[in-house]
């Protein structure tokens, strides 16, 4: 599942935002540019979807810090996403193949808070027969309410009539199920579509907590600051193959790294170990290794054995050394193979092994508008690319805007 584009209006620092993501995406922008406020979008729908909107809210802080502070409540809060999601249902004698899906979610703001407004979900489809022919296109809108989902389309038979499209499966067990509060889970979970919002890993590596031991009981999958990194090492070094791969990785970027390792203490804590050329007869405890060393090894796990198809990381070029910026680049695009992945830096050096089709400038306006624009469109840019001035010197003199 790829997320194709993000719409939002009155959203923290972002007045309108229209932006289309490729698998791989670098956001790339000063500080409080709006960064990490674009990647809040995808945490709040995340909150929304599995907590409810007064705790959504709550989670970013309440009403006056969700909504832009420069709107407030004259306008609505509106979020919309798309993404390619494909299925095919076979209805009468015909068959609907499910090509995509957007969610549209729009809020309204009182003095007592805010509710819902506006939510639904449009799925774009073509209409095949058996043979996969195509006999034309059509959608299909599923529309909640407080008591059932109101479900639309246009979509005829073969015979060109409309199908009560209600009335089959899979969509005539979505009332059944239904409740208010989990319309988007329920409906893409009968569709047979991944959960997207709970598909999405967040990651804001410090490297300082990895360093300390970790309980031996824990989640597996890595915390979004890498704190629980030893645990992580321990299942995923339970399969010889998965070990080898990450030891091979970390070897190509890091290549005086001998062997890694976790030991584990008395008090049922571990605690990540590593082996050096260096000092080849013993492992050092993650305390006496690297910030950057222990950052690479929280990136590697994030990039290759996540098991989420949506990964967002931010800054995770973090106490690395210049000279690793060209196999950090190396290593994301080749994760994005797999995964769609979404980074945020501001660091020159990095951008500078960047394609510039999947750069995203953040910058702030005047007006104190955060904007997402793509360099690839702007026209002078690309005269400084072919007369030999690289994107990491446009992002160090600041000639995004020329």
């Amino acid at each position: 599942m790829v997320v194709t584009r993000i719409k939002a209006s009155n959203f923290k620092s972002f007045k309108d935002i229209d932006i289309r993501l490729n698998k791989f995406n670098m956001l790339v922008g000063a500080n409080a540019s709006g960064k990490t406020n674009f990647i809040q979008i995808f945490k709040f729908l995340r909150d929304l979807t599995n907590h409810g909107l007064e705790n959504a809210v709550s989670m970013q802080g309440g009403v006056e810090y969700l909504r832009s502070i420069n709107i407030g409540a004259s306008e609505n809060l509106d979020i919309s996403f798309e993404y390619i999601f494909e299925k095919n249902i076979k209805v009468k004698n015909i068959w609907i193949h499910i090509k995509s899906c957007e969610y549209n979610l729009s809020i309204k703001f009182t003095k007592k808070g805010c509710f819902i407004q506006q939510e639904f979900i449009k799925l774009n489809c073509e209409r095949w027969s058996n043979d996969k022919n195509i006999l034309g296109r059509g959608y299909i809108e599923l529309i909640p309410d407080s008591k059932k989902i109101k479900i639309n389309s246009d979509i005829k038979d073969s015979n060109d009539n409309d199908i009560p499209i209600a009335d089959y499966p899979p969509f005539n067990i979505l009332n059944s199920i239904y409740s208010p509060d989990t319309f988007l889970r329920v409906t893409l979970f009968i569709l047979g579509s991944v959960d997207f919002l709970n598909n999405i890993s967040f990651y804001d590596i410090d490297p300082k907590l990895p360093k300390k031991a970790a309980p031996i009981s824990g989640k597996i999958d890595l915390e979004e600051d890498g704190s629980n990194i030893a645990l992580v090492m321990k299942h995923l070094f339970g399969d010889k193959e998965k070990k080898r791969k990450f030891s091979n990785l970390i070897n190509d970027i890091l290549p005086f790294v001998e062997d890694v390792g976790v030991e584990k203490f008395a008090d049922q804590s571990l605690l990540f170990t590593l082996k050096e050329n260096y000092f080849k007869k013993e492992f050092m405890p993650a305390s006496l290794v690297s910030d950057g060393t222990i950052n690479i090894a929280a990136l590697i796990v994030a990039l290759y054995f996540s098991k989420n198809g949506f990964t967002v990381i931010e800054e995770p070029e973090r106490n690395m050394h210049p000279k690793l910026m060209s196999k950090l680049m190396s290593f994301m695009k080749d994760a994005s193979e797999n995964k769609q992945i979404l980074i945020t830096t501001h660091n020159p050096e990095l951008v500078k092994y960047a394609d510039i089709n999947d750069l995203l400038l953040v910058s702030r306006g005047k007006d104190g508008y955060s904007n997402v624009t793509c360099p690839s469109e702007i026209e002078d840019l690309h005269h400084f690319l072919e007369n030999d001035i690289g994107l990491g010197e446009i992002h160090t003199d600041d000639l995004w805007g020329v």
